[in-house]
Protein backbone atom coordinates (compact mmCIF):
# COMPACT_ATOMS: atom_id res chain seq x y z
CA UNK A 1 0.00 0.00 0.00
CA UNK A 2 2.42 2.17 -0.88
CA UNK A 3 0.14 4.80 -2.77
CA UNK A 4 -0.92 5.72 1.02
CA UNK A 5 0.51 8.32 3.39
CA UNK A 6 -0.50 10.36 6.89
CA UNK A 7 -2.24 12.85 4.07
CA UNK A 8 -4.90 10.17 3.73
CA UNK A 9 -6.11 10.48 7.52
CA UNK A 10 -6.41 13.97 7.56
CA UNK A 11 -7.14 15.76 4.03
CA UNK A 12 -10.18 13.58 2.44
CA UNK A 13 -11.74 14.53 6.11
CA UNK A 14 -11.03 18.28 5.87
CA UNK A 15 -11.80 18.77 1.76
CA UNK A 16 -15.35 16.46 2.37
CA UNK A 17 -16.35 18.90 4.92
CA UNK A 18 -15.65 21.63 3.17
CA UNK A 19 -17.28 20.39 -0.07
CA UNK A 20 -20.63 19.73 1.90
CA UNK A 21 -20.85 23.11 3.43
CA UNK A 22 -19.97 24.57 -0.02
CA UNK A 23 -23.30 22.55 -1.16
CA UNK A 24 -25.10 23.34 1.57
CA UNK A 25 -24.54 27.21 1.31
CA UNK A 26 -25.65 26.53 -2.33
CA UNK A 27 -28.74 24.66 -1.62
CA UNK A 28 -29.85 27.39 1.30
CA UNK A 29 -29.77 30.16 -1.60
CA UNK A 30 -31.11 28.23 -4.89
CA UNK A 31 -33.92 25.78 -3.45
CA UNK A 32 -35.88 28.83 -2.83
CA UNK A 33 -36.00 29.39 -6.64
CA UNK A 34 -35.88 25.66 -7.40
CA UNK A 35 -36.94 22.91 -5.38
CA UNK A 36 -34.71 20.22 -7.17
CA UNK A 37 -32.53 21.56 -4.97
CA UNK A 38 -33.59 20.10 -1.67
CA UNK A 39 -31.32 16.92 -3.50
CA UNK A 40 -28.10 19.24 -4.06
CA UNK A 41 -26.55 17.86 -0.65
CA UNK A 42 -27.56 14.39 -0.64
CA UNK A 43 -26.38 13.91 -3.98
CA UNK A 44 -23.21 15.65 -3.91
CA UNK A 45 -22.92 13.85 -0.20
CA UNK A 46 -23.65 10.30 -2.42
CA UNK A 47 -20.56 11.23 -4.33
CA UNK A 48 -18.53 11.95 -1.55
CA UNK A 49 -19.10 9.24 0.35
CA UNK A 50 -19.05 6.84 -2.29
CA UNK A 51 -15.30 7.90 -3.34
CA UNK A 52 -14.37 7.22 0.55
CA UNK A 53 -15.87 3.56 0.14
CA UNK A 54 -14.36 3.16 -3.11
CA UNK A 55 -10.58 4.23 -2.22
CA UNK A 56 -11.08 2.15 1.26
CA UNK A 57 -12.26 -1.06 -0.84
CA UNK A 58 -9.16 -0.60 -3.07
CA UNK A 59 -6.96 -0.05 -0.61
CA UNK A 60 -8.06 -2.78 2.38
CA UNK A 61 -9.68 -5.10 -0.12
CA UNK A 62 -7.78 -5.16 -3.49
CA UNK A 63 -4.95 -4.31 -2.43
CA UNK A 64 -4.34 -1.81 -5.39
CA UNK A 65 -5.70 -1.53 -8.70
CA UNK A 66 -5.91 0.56 -12.08
CA UNK A 67 -6.94 3.39 -9.66
CA UNK A 68 -4.20 3.10 -7.65
CA UNK A 69 -2.03 2.92 -11.02
CA UNK A 70 -3.67 6.11 -12.13
CA UNK A 71 -2.92 7.69 -8.58
CA UNK A 72 0.69 6.72 -8.83
CA UNK A 73 1.08 7.86 -12.38
CA UNK A 74 -0.32 11.38 -11.34
CA UNK A 75 2.05 11.43 -8.83
CA UNK A 76 4.82 10.55 -10.71
CA UNK A 77 4.48 13.85 -13.11
CA UNK A 78 4.37 16.01 -10.80
CA UNK A 79 7.10 15.09 -8.69
CA UNK A 80 9.28 15.10 -12.61
CA UNK A 81 7.65 18.82 -12.36
CA UNK A 82 10.00 20.06 -9.71
CA UNK A 83 13.28 18.78 -11.11
CA UNK A 84 12.04 18.95 -15.28
CA UNK A 85 8.79 21.50 -15.72
CA UNK A 86 9.02 22.17 -19.28
CA UNK A 87 8.77 18.35 -19.65
CA UNK A 88 6.21 17.62 -17.56
CA UNK A 89 3.98 20.42 -19.51
CA UNK A 90 4.78 18.10 -22.11
CA UNK A 91 3.58 15.32 -20.84
CA UNK A 92 0.44 16.55 -19.28
CA UNK A 93 -0.27 17.79 -22.80
CA UNK A 94 0.01 14.36 -23.97
CA UNK A 95 3.37 14.01 -25.75
CA UNK A 96 4.04 10.17 -24.29
CA UNK A 97 7.67 9.77 -26.14
CA UNK A 98 10.08 7.40 -24.80
CA UNK A 99 12.11 10.37 -24.43
CA UNK A 100 10.06 11.79 -21.97
CA UNK A 101 9.31 8.01 -20.59
CA UNK A 102 13.29 8.02 -19.83
CA UNK A 103 13.13 11.01 -17.47
CA UNK A 104 11.67 9.35 -14.82
CA UNK A 105 13.57 7.93 -11.73
CA UNK A 106 13.43 6.16 -8.52
CA UNK A 107 13.29 9.50 -7.13
CA UNK A 108 10.27 10.80 -9.07
CA UNK A 109 8.53 7.52 -9.29
CA UNK A 110 7.43 6.04 -12.61
CA UNK A 111 3.94 5.51 -14.45
CA UNK A 112 2.83 2.54 -15.10
CA UNK A 113 4.37 1.44 -18.47
CA UNK A 114 1.12 -0.49 -19.54
CA UNK A 115 -0.68 3.02 -19.19
CA UNK A 116 2.04 5.33 -20.69
CA UNK A 117 1.35 2.93 -24.17
CA UNK A 118 -2.21 3.74 -24.52
CA UNK A 119 -2.86 7.51 -24.81
CA UNK A 120 -6.64 7.08 -24.01
CA UNK A 121 -5.97 5.30 -20.09
CA UNK A 122 -2.99 7.56 -18.99
CA UNK A 123 -5.03 10.55 -19.98
CA UNK A 124 -6.73 9.62 -17.18
CA UNK A 125 -3.22 10.22 -15.21
CA UNK A 126 -2.66 13.50 -17.22
CA UNK A 127 -5.99 14.63 -15.94
CA UNK A 128 -6.01 14.11 -12.51
CA UNK A 129 -2.50 15.79 -11.79
CA UNK A 130 -4.52 18.64 -10.56
CA UNK A 131 -6.38 16.41 -7.93
CA UNK A 132 -3.54 14.40 -6.84
CA UNK A 133 -1.91 18.19 -5.85
CA UNK A 134 -4.68 19.57 -4.29
CA UNK A 135 -4.62 17.15 -2.01
CA UNK A 136 -1.10 16.95 -1.10
CA UNK A 137 -0.92 13.43 -2.94
CA UNK A 138 -3.40 12.19 -0.80
CA UNK A 139 -5.34 8.91 -2.72
CA UNK A 140 -8.46 9.17 -1.14
CA UNK A 141 -8.05 12.65 -0.81
CA UNK A 142 -7.53 13.33 -4.83
CA UNK A 143 -10.86 10.03 -5.00
CA UNK A 144 -12.94 12.90 -3.16
CA UNK A 145 -12.07 15.98 -5.31
CA UNK A 146 -12.76 14.33 -8.67
CA UNK A 147 -16.23 12.58 -7.50
CA UNK A 148 -17.46 15.98 -6.51
CA UNK A 149 -16.26 18.02 -9.85
CA UNK A 150 -17.62 14.85 -11.77
CA UNK A 151 -20.86 15.57 -9.88
CA UNK A 152 -21.22 18.92 -12.10
CA UNK A 153 -22.12 16.80 -15.74
CA UNK A 154 -24.50 14.84 -13.24
CA UNK A 155 -26.38 17.34 -11.32
CA UNK A 156 -26.59 19.34 -14.80
CA UNK A 157 -28.48 16.43 -16.11
CA UNK A 158 -30.64 15.97 -12.80
CA UNK A 159 -32.02 19.47 -13.61
CA UNK A 160 -32.79 18.56 -17.02
CA UNK A 161 -34.40 15.77 -16.56
CA UNK A 162 -36.49 17.86 -13.85
CA UNK A 163 -36.93 20.62 -17.04
CA UNK A 164 -38.87 17.79 -19.33
CA UNK A 165 -40.44 16.10 -16.60
CA UNK A 166 -41.27 18.43 -13.88
CA UNK A 167 -43.37 15.92 -11.21
CA UNK A 168 -40.91 13.20 -11.29
CA UNK A 169 -38.31 14.91 -9.28
CA UNK A 170 -38.19 12.13 -6.57
CA UNK A 171 -38.12 8.64 -8.73
CA UNK A 172 -35.14 10.61 -11.07
CA UNK A 173 -33.19 11.71 -7.58
CA UNK A 174 -33.42 7.71 -7.32
CA UNK A 175 -32.52 6.52 -10.55
CA UNK A 176 -29.15 9.31 -11.30
CA UNK A 177 -28.04 10.47 -7.99
CA UNK A 178 -28.52 7.39 -5.42
CA UNK A 179 -27.90 4.07 -7.23
CA UNK A 180 -25.63 1.91 -5.91
CA UNK A 181 -23.73 0.91 -8.53
CA UNK A 182 -23.46 4.21 -9.85
CA UNK A 183 -22.24 6.11 -6.99
CA UNK A 184 -19.38 3.23 -6.15
CA UNK A 185 -18.07 3.00 -9.64
CA UNK A 186 -18.71 6.76 -10.76
CA UNK A 187 -17.08 8.07 -7.88
CA UNK A 188 -13.70 6.44 -8.05
CA UNK A 189 -10.17 7.58 -9.96
CA UNK A 190 -11.05 5.51 -12.66
CA UNK A 191 -11.95 6.34 -16.94
CA UNK A 192 -15.28 5.97 -15.41
CA UNK A 193 -15.89 8.57 -13.19
CA UNK A 194 -14.46 11.07 -16.10
CA UNK A 195 -16.66 9.30 -18.50
CA UNK A 196 -19.80 9.41 -16.56
CA UNK A 197 -19.70 13.02 -15.56
CA UNK A 198 -18.71 13.93 -19.27
CA UNK A 199 -21.62 11.66 -20.81
CA UNK A 200 -23.93 13.72 -18.44
CA UNK A 201 -22.81 16.96 -19.10
CA UNK A 202 -22.76 16.07 -22.48
CA UNK A 203 -26.43 15.61 -22.91
CA UNK A 204 -27.70 18.40 -20.83
CA UNK A 205 -25.54 21.21 -22.09
CA UNK A 206 -26.36 19.21 -25.93
CA UNK A 207 -30.22 20.25 -25.19
CA UNK A 208 -29.45 23.82 -23.88
CA UNK A 209 -27.28 24.75 -27.01
CA UNK A 210 -29.20 23.59 -30.00
CA UNK A 211 -32.84 23.00 -28.10
CA UNK A 212 -33.23 25.90 -25.74
CA UNK A 213 -30.17 27.90 -27.28
CA UNK A 214 -29.98 29.64 -24.31
CA UNK A 215 -26.28 30.51 -22.63
CA UNK A 216 -24.60 28.93 -26.08
CA UNK A 217 -20.84 30.10 -24.82
CA UNK A 218 -21.53 28.52 -21.34
CA UNK A 219 -23.36 25.60 -23.16
CA UNK A 220 -20.50 25.42 -25.66
CA UNK A 221 -18.32 25.06 -23.87
CA UNK A 222 -19.65 22.30 -21.32
CA UNK A 223 -20.35 20.53 -24.33
CA UNK A 224 -16.43 21.26 -25.91
CA UNK A 225 -15.20 19.44 -22.70
CA UNK A 226 -17.72 16.95 -22.60
CA UNK A 227 -16.74 15.74 -26.21
CA UNK A 228 -13.10 16.53 -24.99
CA UNK A 229 -12.72 13.90 -22.07
CA UNK A 230 -14.75 10.96 -23.72
CA UNK A 231 -12.80 11.00 -27.05
CA UNK A 232 -10.20 10.68 -24.90
CA UNK A 233 -10.48 8.54 -22.61
CA UNK A 234 -13.39 6.80 -23.60
CA UNK A 235 -14.15 7.67 -27.31
CA UNK A 236 -16.31 4.52 -27.87
CA UNK A 237 -19.19 6.35 -25.85
CA UNK A 238 -19.00 8.86 -28.46
CA UNK A 239 -20.33 6.14 -30.90
CA UNK A 240 -23.13 5.38 -28.89
CA UNK A 241 -24.23 9.43 -27.93
CA UNK A 242 -24.34 10.92 -31.23
CA UNK A 243 -26.47 8.55 -33.26
CA UNK A 244 -28.93 8.77 -30.35
CA UNK A 245 -28.54 12.82 -30.03
CA UNK A 246 -29.05 13.45 -33.42
CA UNK A 247 -32.10 11.04 -34.00
CA UNK A 248 -33.33 13.24 -30.33
CA UNK A 249 -32.99 16.64 -32.24
CA UNK A 250 -34.44 15.88 -35.60
CA UNK A 251 -37.74 14.27 -33.73
CA UNK A 252 -37.70 17.56 -31.83
CA UNK A 253 -38.31 19.26 -34.67
CA UNK A 254 -40.53 17.03 -36.65
CA UNK A 255 -42.85 16.86 -33.13
CA UNK A 256 -43.19 20.65 -33.92
CA UNK A 257 -44.16 20.08 -37.32
CA UNK A 258 -48.48 20.76 -36.56
CA UNK A 259 -48.75 19.09 -40.04
CA UNK A 260 -49.05 15.11 -40.62
CA UNK A 261 -48.91 14.75 -43.86
CA UNK A 262 -45.53 17.48 -43.66
CA UNK A 263 -44.43 15.26 -40.99
CA UNK A 264 -44.83 11.93 -42.96
CA UNK A 265 -42.93 13.81 -45.92
CA UNK A 266 -40.61 15.53 -44.58
CA UNK A 267 -39.73 13.25 -41.50
CA UNK A 268 -37.46 10.01 -42.96
CA UNK A 269 -35.35 13.46 -44.67
CA UNK A 270 -34.86 14.76 -40.99
CA UNK A 271 -33.53 11.49 -39.73
CA UNK A 272 -31.60 10.69 -42.75
CA UNK A 273 -29.82 14.40 -42.32
CA UNK A 274 -29.51 13.51 -38.46
CA UNK A 275 -27.83 10.06 -39.18
CA UNK A 276 -25.58 11.35 -41.80
CA UNK A 277 -24.11 14.10 -39.63
CA UNK A 278 -23.65 11.70 -37.03
CA UNK A 279 -22.04 9.58 -39.06
CA UNK A 280 -19.76 12.51 -41.15
CA UNK A 281 -18.92 13.69 -37.22
CA UNK A 282 -17.32 10.21 -36.58
CA UNK A 283 -15.61 9.67 -39.24
CA UNK A 284 -13.96 13.00 -39.57
CA UNK A 285 -13.00 12.39 -35.40
CA UNK A 286 -12.64 8.28 -36.38
CA UNK A 287 -8.49 8.77 -36.77
CA UNK A 288 -8.01 10.35 -33.57
CA UNK A 289 -9.28 7.40 -31.97
CA UNK A 290 -6.50 4.85 -32.47
CA UNK A 291 -8.15 1.28 -31.46
CA UNK A 292 -10.78 2.58 -30.38
CA UNK A 293 -11.54 3.85 -34.37
CA UNK A 294 -14.92 2.25 -36.40
CA UNK A 295 -12.31 0.97 -38.54
CA UNK A 296 -10.61 -0.92 -35.44
CA UNK A 297 -13.80 -1.70 -33.33
CA UNK A 298 -15.11 -5.31 -34.16
CA UNK A 299 -11.63 -6.64 -33.85
CA UNK A 300 -10.89 -4.94 -30.76
CA UNK A 301 -13.82 -6.27 -29.32
CA UNK A 302 -12.48 -9.92 -30.09
CA UNK A 303 -9.14 -8.98 -28.35
CA UNK A 304 -11.26 -7.58 -25.44
CA UNK A 305 -13.45 -10.53 -24.97
CA UNK A 306 -10.60 -13.01 -25.55
CA UNK A 307 -8.48 -10.93 -22.92
CA UNK A 308 -11.30 -10.55 -20.47
CA UNK A 309 -11.71 -14.51 -20.78
CA UNK A 310 -8.58 -15.80 -19.71
CA UNK A 311 -8.16 -17.90 -16.56
CA UNK A 312 -6.63 -15.48 -14.27
CA UNK A 313 -9.96 -13.76 -14.10
CA UNK A 314 -11.54 -17.34 -12.74
CA UNK A 315 -15.60 -17.79 -12.53
CA UNK A 316 -16.11 -14.04 -12.86
CA UNK A 317 -16.24 -14.26 -16.58
CA UNK A 318 -18.64 -15.23 -19.00
CA UNK A 319 -19.63 -15.83 -22.58
CA UNK A 320 -21.96 -14.07 -24.99
CA UNK A 321 -20.71 -16.44 -27.64
CA UNK A 322 -17.51 -16.56 -30.26
CA UNK A 323 -16.77 -13.73 -31.83
CA UNK A 324 -14.68 -14.35 -34.95
CA UNK A 325 -14.32 -10.49 -36.14
CA UNK A 326 -16.82 -9.90 -38.61
CA UNK A 327 -19.58 -7.15 -38.02
CA UNK A 328 -22.26 -9.83 -38.92
CA UNK A 329 -20.84 -12.34 -36.34
CA UNK A 330 -20.61 -9.66 -33.84
CA UNK A 331 -24.40 -7.96 -34.71
CA UNK A 332 -25.77 -11.45 -34.36
CA UNK A 333 -24.64 -11.49 -30.57
CA UNK A 334 -26.95 -8.24 -29.90
CA UNK A 335 -29.91 -10.04 -27.78
CA UNK A 336 -27.42 -11.99 -25.66
CA UNK A 337 -24.81 -8.65 -25.35
CA UNK A 338 -27.64 -6.47 -24.51
CA UNK A 339 -29.24 -8.70 -22.01
CA UNK A 340 -26.06 -9.23 -20.19
CA UNK A 341 -25.45 -5.04 -20.06
CA UNK A 342 -28.32 -4.83 -18.39
CA UNK A 343 -29.29 -7.65 -16.08
CA UNK A 344 -26.23 -9.59 -15.44
CA UNK A 345 -24.23 -10.77 -13.40
CA UNK A 346 -27.66 -12.50 -12.17
CA UNK A 347 -27.45 -13.12 -8.11
CA UNK A 348 -26.74 -16.43 -8.42
CA UNK A 349 -23.64 -15.91 -10.58
CA UNK A 350 -21.65 -13.93 -8.09
CA UNK A 351 -18.77 -15.14 -6.61
CA UNK A 352 -17.62 -12.21 -4.54
CA UNK A 353 -19.29 -9.98 -1.88
CA UNK A 354 -19.09 -7.21 -4.52
CA UNK A 355 -20.52 -8.70 -7.16
CA UNK A 356 -23.14 -10.22 -4.79
CA UNK A 357 -24.14 -6.54 -4.33
CA UNK A 358 -24.06 -5.51 -8.26
CA UNK A 359 -26.42 -9.17 -8.66
CA UNK A 360 -28.80 -8.17 -5.99
CA UNK A 361 -29.05 -4.58 -7.95
CA UNK A 362 -29.44 -6.24 -11.34
CA UNK A 363 -32.17 -8.36 -9.77
CA UNK A 364 -33.99 -5.59 -8.51
CA UNK A 365 -33.87 -3.35 -12.13
CA UNK A 366 -34.82 -6.85 -13.97
CA UNK A 367 -38.09 -6.78 -11.59
CA UNK A 368 -38.37 -3.61 -12.08
CA UNK A 369 -37.90 -3.91 -15.45
CA UNK A 370 -40.81 -6.91 -16.07
CA UNK A 371 -43.18 -5.58 -13.57
CA UNK A 372 -43.54 -2.05 -15.58
CA UNK A 373 -43.53 -4.05 -19.07
CA UNK A 374 -46.22 -6.10 -17.47
CA UNK A 375 -48.43 -2.65 -15.91
CA UNK A 376 -47.91 -0.93 -19.24
CA UNK A 377 -47.43 -3.32 -21.89
CA UNK A 378 -44.41 -3.51 -24.71
CA UNK A 379 -46.66 -2.08 -27.36
CA UNK A 380 -48.09 0.87 -25.48
CA UNK A 381 -44.96 1.06 -24.37
CA UNK A 382 -43.18 1.40 -27.58
CA UNK A 383 -45.92 4.16 -28.64
CA UNK A 384 -45.08 5.85 -25.71
CA UNK A 385 -41.35 6.14 -26.62
CA UNK A 386 -41.73 6.82 -29.96
CA UNK A 387 -43.75 10.09 -29.17
CA UNK A 388 -41.18 11.89 -26.55
CA UNK A 389 -37.97 12.69 -28.53
CA UNK A 390 -35.88 12.25 -24.74
CA UNK A 391 -37.20 8.77 -24.65
CA UNK A 392 -36.13 7.79 -28.39
CA UNK A 393 -32.83 8.95 -27.29
CA UNK A 394 -32.41 7.77 -23.81
CA UNK A 395 -33.69 4.29 -25.38
CA UNK A 396 -31.31 4.28 -28.31
CA UNK A 397 -28.87 5.09 -26.21
CA UNK A 398 -29.11 2.37 -23.79
CA UNK A 399 -29.22 -0.21 -26.29
CA UNK A 400 -26.37 1.36 -28.38
CA UNK A 401 -24.02 1.57 -25.53
CA UNK A 402 -25.12 -1.52 -23.80
CA UNK A 403 -24.46 -3.78 -27.04
CA UNK A 404 -21.08 -2.00 -27.56
CA UNK A 405 -20.42 -2.98 -23.93
CA UNK A 406 -21.60 -6.16 -23.42
CA UNK A 407 -19.78 -7.40 -26.92
CA UNK A 408 -16.71 -6.93 -25.66
CA UNK A 409 -16.80 -7.56 -21.78
CA UNK A 410 -16.64 -11.00 -21.00
CA UNK A 411 -15.69 -10.40 -17.41
CA UNK A 412 -18.73 -9.32 -14.56
CA UNK A 413 -15.86 -7.14 -12.80
CA UNK A 414 -15.36 -5.08 -15.86
CA UNK A 415 -19.09 -5.13 -16.77
CA UNK A 416 -20.48 -3.32 -13.35
CA UNK A 417 -18.15 -0.54 -14.23
CA UNK A 418 -18.24 -0.16 -18.00
CA UNK A 419 -22.09 -0.16 -17.71
CA UNK A 420 -22.68 2.81 -15.38
CA UNK A 421 -23.18 5.63 -18.04
CA UNK A 422 -26.56 3.93 -19.36
CA UNK A 423 -28.09 2.86 -16.02
CA UNK A 424 -29.34 6.56 -15.57
CA UNK A 425 -30.75 6.29 -18.79
CA UNK A 426 -32.61 3.01 -19.24
CA UNK A 427 -34.28 3.95 -15.55
CA UNK A 428 -35.62 7.13 -16.84
CA UNK A 429 -36.99 5.35 -19.72
CA UNK A 430 -38.83 3.18 -17.72
CA UNK A 431 -39.89 5.75 -15.32
CA UNK A 432 -41.09 8.38 -17.35
CA UNK A 433 -43.49 5.55 -19.39
CA UNK A 434 -44.82 4.20 -16.12
CA UNK A 435 -45.44 8.03 -14.86
CA UNK A 436 -47.47 8.44 -18.62
CA UNK A 437 -49.39 5.95 -18.24
CA UNK A 438 -50.62 6.64 -14.96
CA UNK A 439 -51.73 10.32 -15.84
CA UNK A 440 -53.48 8.90 -18.96
CA UNK A 441 -55.59 6.02 -16.82
CA UNK A 442 -54.75 7.48 -12.76
CA UNK A 443 -53.71 3.88 -11.11
CA UNK A 444 -51.05 1.17 -12.38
Amino acid sequence: MNFLSLSDIFVPLVYAILILLFAYFIQQNRVRFNPAYRYFVAGLAAKVVGAILFALVYTFYYDGGDTTNYFLGSKAIINLFYNYPADALSILFGNLSPENFSLFDGTTGYPPHYMWKDAHTFSVCRYSVPFVFLSFNSFIGATVLLSAVSFIGIWKLFLLLIKLYPQLQKQFAISLLFVPSVVFWGSGLLKDTYSFGAVCLFVATFYGFFFEKKKLFINGLGLFFAIFFLATIKPYILYSLLPGVMIWLSFKQIKAIQSTFVKVIIGPAFIAIAMGLAFFTLTRMDDSFGKYSMDNAVNQAQVMQEDLKREVYGTNSFDIGTLDGTLINMVSKAPVAINAALFRPYIFEARSAMLFISGLENLVLLAFSLWVLFKVGLFRSISLIKNDPFLIFALSFTLIFAFMVGVSTANFGALVRYKIPFVPFYLSVLIVILNKVRNQHGYI
